[in-house]
């Protein structure tokens, strides 16, 4: 039996290029708002962490996450309890944590699986890992197997663990009814994907959220950065985890709905010019294009010709990887490692 920890839509894709039987994995979700539809009228297996977080009182939602609690020990329990089983996806969360083991194959999540040295300096921060040193991003021993797209050239740490999909290839062999299913799980047809269509792609990215050293906002950044390409013929992708209205702000660009993988797009469109500061979706569907790559401040900085097979090497971009500052200690946070703690000592068995 598969089960798969979900943290992207893009993970999610490469992992049903990958696996053809991907409708009878389990998957497993921290909120019912990542479940796409699909799964529901489908009858896909899945399971929800947090189904009791949307409460007005303090009290029930209280109550709610010990409900919560409790049937997260249940699951584990559970999911142990099954004798062959394989994990994929997130290595990263409170949900796959106790199913961390030379089995494991974690599933590309962006940049990071291909630069360890950021990765270090974000555990060694506290901003990701949960207070564990296991190296995420599949860069632990402990982990054997890792699914990339090859977006970038291969760290050392990555090389016998890799197992490399090409997008564009894979998406071909599928059938024409396999497309249309994977498709269902995004709620996007050809006619939609194709409708994207344009020379220029902005691929924007929630920096906002974090503590960076930049003098620019989201809307001054990429209006700085849109103003070196033709007024209106650029197609905005927003980054799925940013809460900024690209369509209120920029009323004259054509903005990409939420939900949907840009690699999807690549899929129906061709291409030519894509713009960003360092997303890893400029480079993971293999084809002839030139990727700008900007800093913090707007000021162009790389630029890059790229064509199947061919891949950089990530460290020609950790320039452009902004420096996350550590938060400031707050009772929450203090609490919140406390848990880790305590779910490391009692059900996660790893350091």
């Amino acid at each position: 039996m598969n089960i798969f920890f979900y943290r992207t839509n893009w993970a999610f894709l490469l992992y049903m290029l990958y696996d053809t039987n991907w409708e009878q994995t389990l998957y497993c979700f921290v909120s019912e708002k990542e479940v796409p539809l699909y799964f529901k009228q489908n009858g896909i297996k899945y399971y929800v962490f947090r189904q009791n977080e949307f409460h007005d009182s303090l009290i029930h939602r209280i109550y709610g996450r010990c409900i919560d609690e409790l049937n997260y020990w249940k699951f584990i329990k559970n999911i142990r309890a099954i004798r062959y089983k394989h994990c994929y996806g997130d290595d990263d969360s409170v949900l796959s944590k106790p199913f961390i083991d030379n089995d494991f194959c974690v599933v590309e999540d962006g940049l990071a699986n291909y630069t360890p040295w950021n990765i270090e300096y974000l555990q060694s921060i506290g901003l990701i890992g949960h207070g564990c040193k296991y190296k995420t991003m599949g860069f632990d021993p402990i982990i054997k197997k890792v699914l990339l797209s090859g977006a970038f050239q291969l760290p050392d740490e990555m090389i016998k663990k890799a197992i490399l999909i090409d997008v564009r290839k894979k998406w071909q062999e599928k059938s024409s009814d396999e497309q249309k299913k994977i498709m269902s799980v995004f709620q996007t047809n050809e006619e939609e994907l194709a409708s994207y269509n344009s020379d220029y792609v902005l691929l924007t990215q929630n920096f906002d959220a974090y503590n960076l050293h930049s003098e620019e906002s989201e809307f001054t950044r990429y209006a700085k950065i849109l103003k070196n390409y033709p007024y209106g013929r650029v197609l905005i992708k927003p980054h799925p985890a940013s809460s900024f209205d690209y369509s209120k702000n920029f009323p004259n660009y054509c903005i990409v709905r939420k939900g949907l993988p840009f690699e999807l797009l690549e899929l129906y469109n061709n291409y030519k010019v894509l713009i960003s500061i360092n997303s890893t979706a400029a480079f993971t569907v293999p084809g002839d294009k030139r990727i700008d790559l900007y800093d913090m401040d707007g000021k162009l900085q790389k630029t890059f010709k790229t064509w199947p097979g061919h891949r950089i090497d990530a460290r020609k971009i950790s320039s452009l990887v902004p420096r996350v500052q550590k938060k400031t200690i707050t009772i929450k946070q203090v609490l919140q490692n406390q848990y880790y703690l305590l779910l490391r000592k009692l059900i996660w068995h790893i350091q």
